[in-house]
């Protein structure tokens, strides 16, 4: 579920040509020194606060939260460039919706301050879905069977064809029946 989601997601993340990096959250900010380096602007995605609910048949209902880490570096005392971002960034990802997700709305943002030269927006969406779960070692069970063809009774006696498309037997091995 979440694979093709975030896989969709950071597709059309990335349409915006004014971000250098896109990919998954790890804190990156924090760890910036000891990970793989990256330029700004960036946006990082996190899922979190994924609640299951349990169906039928092993699939499952999940609502979570979207957080989209949007980072800006600058040395400028103040800078809104980032406020242009965060507009076009709302843009692109509010109302997206990929396979079984509602609509991905947004909730909130909260403003990080806890970096020497980087802004970051945290922006919060939430969307719910269902989790389809096919288990590899069961054999496949047929849930519903649809007939593209009228089923003939056997040929064991004289049928008649009632109006509600079902048969009444009328004879059987030579002894008539009662109507």
């Amino acid at each position: 579920m979440q694979l093709e989601y975030f896989t969709a997601l950071k597709a059309r993340v990335e349409t915006l040509t004014s971000l250098k990096k896109v990919g998954l959250w790890d804190n990156q900010f924090m760890r910036e020194n000891e990970n793989v380096s990256f330029n700004y602007p960036c946006c990082w995605i996190e899922f979190t606060d994924i609640v299951y609910t349990d169906y039928l048949q092993g699939v499952q209902k999940y609502d979570m939260v979207v957080n989209f880490h949007l980072g800006f570096k600058s040395l400028e005392t103040e800078d809104i460039d980032i406020l242009q971002l965060k507009q076009d960034l709302h843009q692109v990802v509010h109302t997206f919706q990929a396979d079984f997700n509602t609509k991905l709305l947004r909730r909130g943002e909260v403003q990080n301050f806890d970096h020497t030269n980087v802004q970051e927006y945290i922006l919060s969406y939430e969307t719910s879905g269902k989790d389809y779960f096919v288990d590899p070692l069961v054999p496949a069970q047929i849930t519903t069977l649809v007939l593209t063809e009228q089923l003939m009774p056997p040929p064991l006696g004289d049928f008649r064809l009632l109006e509600d498309g079902s048969y009444r037997l009328l004879e059987n091995n030579s002894f008539r029946l009662l109507e």
